[in-house]
């Protein structure tokens, strides 16, 4: 792994399991990231931010 990182700066699950095998206990669950859309006048929601009052 050290080897590894020295030519890459993060590895992936996959990379780890292909250079160490697979873990002892079976997979681990892996989650999937989601895109979030944020609100094009989110400085203008009521409660964000600093009070002007």
């Amino acid at each position: 792994i050290a080897q590894a990182l020295l030519t890459q700066e993060t590895l992936t699950y996959e990379q780890v399991e292909a250079l160490i095998g697979p873990p002892p206990f079976g997979k681990k669950k892996q989650v999937d990231f989601i895109d979030i859309e944020v609100p094009a006048n989110a400085d203008n929601v009521q409660g964000n931010g600093p009070s002007s009052s």
